[in-house]
């Protein structure tokens, strides 16, 4: 089942001893559930997670600009290729720089890009248009409502604790209250989290352990 924002929501008020959501309703928690989803992006960025990583489609580079089109998910670059404009040639690797070089002589391919003014993809003018694609890390489903749906569905531990502990911090201003759910909640819920991501690329499952156990030998 989906897992969505009002159920992160619910958890987080039985964290705040709130099961009715008397005090923190839907309302009252969602901005900051919106704080804890962006803490979770930087979270699974921060550690190399994969879930956030995208092949963008066939991006169209018109000839003579000094810039690369952006998807509209874009957080920053991974790797850039390229290819002859509207064939389906192998993709060439493009060359990560500091800054663009200062070339005169036109060229009729990119081969560099540099990731710098901001959040800008900069090259060196080609002479002619060109395919490009792009290999970045993305934003995660925004939360607007509590119906929206939360994209990482194993972050709902993580989530309930991180806004619960916004929630006792800036609405409830009890820093005692705050940084307990930190040290015994989020802290825990972030780690087994970010263990749970790291052993699914190493190929290690979780087991469950059998429905019955040996019985001791009665000598």
């Amino acid at each position: 089942m989906p897992l969505l924002a009002s159920d992160v929501m619910d958890d987080s008020a039985v964290i705040l001893n709130d099961v009715s959501r008397t005090l923190y309703s839907y309302t009252v928690q969602l901005p900051l559930l919106k704080f804890a989803n962006r803490d979770l992006e930087l979270l699974l960025i921060n550690h190399g997670i994969p879930v956030t990583r995208e092949r963008s489609a066939s991006i169209d580079y018109t000839a003579n600009s000094a810039t690369i089109t952006l998807p509209s998910d874009f957080l920053f670059p991974i790797k850039l290729f390229e290819r002859a404009d509207g064939s389906s040639d192998p993709w060439v690797p493009m060359i990560e720089r500091d800054f663009e070089s200062n070339t005169v002589n036109p060229q009729t391919t990119l081969t560099e890009w540099a990731f710098r003014d901001g959040n800008t993809i900069n090259v060196v003018p080609c002479t002619v248009a060109r395919d490009v694609q792009l290999l970045y890390e993305r934003q995660i489903a925004v939360i607007t409502s509590q119906s929206s749906s939360e994209e990482i569905v194993i972050s709902r531990n993580y989530l309930a604790a991180k806004t619960a502990e916004y929630c006792a911090r800036f609405i409830g201003r009890n820093e005692e209250s705050a940084n307990s759910i930190r040290d015994n909640e989020s802290f825990r819920a972030q780690d087994a989290l970010v263990r749970s991501f790291v052993l699914n690329e190493q190929g290690v499952r979780y087991r469950r352990p059998r429905f019955t156990t040996r019985r001791l030998e009665v000598r």
